[in-house]
């Protein structure tokens, strides 16, 4: 049937594509993180403390998108967890603004390579608004019924079609092409939703636990290390008056 092939396509893009996306922001905030530790020159203590700040307001961002596509709370704003050493709980939104606005207040800023982190945070706004595109726009109710509707039509026409061919072998031959369009029907309905918190959904904390886990990594290098050419990085360009 071309339209149980089209709706299990459908969910299955919707699947794939949210996984895609979450592997997008992975890599986003860890540039992002990587590109500040190395290129952000602290002169004091309270610049480095507010360049600390800026990285764990970069680590909250995966788990704030995470509680937005699944929808877990009434009230996000009042439920986020508060991050260590940072003055709110911010929404995903107001995470990235902030992180924003200390990058623009900063040199390094004006330097050439400047339009790389304004992509990149222009680059977490629109994952984040294709991960709530999959979570609010469902397959339409009426479309769902209609589909189930043809496919037990054509189930119970199957007996009926084959019977003077087949004889008795009809039941196991119904049987098993029910056993195959129900379960079609089935795995769709159960990836269409790829952000829920059944075993058969994305592990979205086990993505964000990674994500923290590397920012971790990079922070605790900084620590480690006073000189930014010490991080064990290569740049990615040479800068001008450095």
């Amino acid at each position: 049937m071309p339209s149980l092939q089209a709706h299990f396509n459908f969910t299955s893009d919707r699947f794939w594509e949210g996984r895609k996306l979450w592997s997008q922001v992975s890599s986003t905030v860890l540039n992002l993180a990587r590109f500040m530790a190395l290129y952000d020159k602290t002169k004091n203590p309270i610049e480095e403390e507010k360049k600390r700040n800026a990285l764990l307001l970069l680590r909250q961002f995966p788990s704030a998108v995470k509680d937005v596509v699944r929808t877990e709370f009434e009230d996000l704003f009042n439920t986020y967890q508060r991050i260590p050493n940072t003055l709110t709980t911010q929404t995903p939104v107001q995470l990235v603004q902030s992180f924003q606005d200390y990058t623009l207040s900063r040199p390094f800023s004006r330097k050439p390579f400047a339009h790389i982190y304004t992509t990149w945070i222009s680059t977490l706004i629109r994952q984040l608004c294709h991960l709530e595109r999959i979570q609010t726009t469902p397959l339409p109710i009426a479309h769902r019924i209609h589909l189930r509707q043809i496919s037990i039509c054509y189930l119970c026409g199957i007996p009926f079609s084959i019977v003077t061919s087949c004889r008795w072998l009809t039941i196991p031959i119904t049987a098993i092409c029910a056993l195959l369009f129900l379960g079609i029907l089935g795995i769709a309905d159960e990836i269409e939703q790829p952000f829920g918190m059944d075993a058969r959904d994305l592990p979205l904390e086990d993505f964000c636990g990674e994500i923290e886990k590397r920012v971790d990594y990079i922070l605790n290098r900084m620590d480690d290390c006073e000189d930014g050419d010490e991080l064990g990085w290569i740049r990615p360009a040479k800068l001008p008056n450095e």
